[in-house]
């Protein structure tokens, strides 16, 4: 496997879990600072996440740390282990929300994701694009 497809197949798992994050943050209908998430081998959350993506534990781990360093989640308190007593943050969960939203998008012809392509500009004078003087 390539190093992109690497890269790629990694963001999708930080995507699933901030999807995971995000989902039980909303069903409990808590702010993001009060629900705290722990990712260590045995925990519930770990089992969750692994029930309901079908992502091995250490995808899992790989993700967490690109996150932690992301600053996507961060550790609530000390001495809560290295994927214990996390909690996603707004940048977070501004990921998890716009990912959701991509996955419901509706495609456009000509359109590919969110780049527009307009066409090419042929002047041969004087000219304004836009409104701005």
């Amino acid at each position: 496997m390539g190093k992109d497809e690497l890269k790629k197949e990694r963001e999708a798992v930080i995507d699933s879990v901030f999807i995971f994050m995000n989902d039980e943050i909303e069903r409990d209908g808590a702010l993001i600072a009060h629900i705290e998430f722990s990712f260590d081998a045995e925990s519930e959350d770990t089992v969750a996440i692994i029930k309901e993506t079908a992502i091995s534990y250490e995808p899992i781990c790989e993700a967490l740390n690109v996150c932690i360093a992301r600053n996507y989640v961060t550790h609530r308190g000390l001495g809560t282990g290295k994927y214990g007593g996390l909690i996603l943050t707004e940048e977070g969960q501004g990921r998890a929300v716009s990912v959701e939203a991509a996955k419901h998008t509706i495609p456009v012809a000509g359109v590919e994701g969110s780049r527009v392509q307009i066409g090419q500009i042929h002047n041969y004078g004087n000219a304004q694009i836009g409104d701005r003087w």
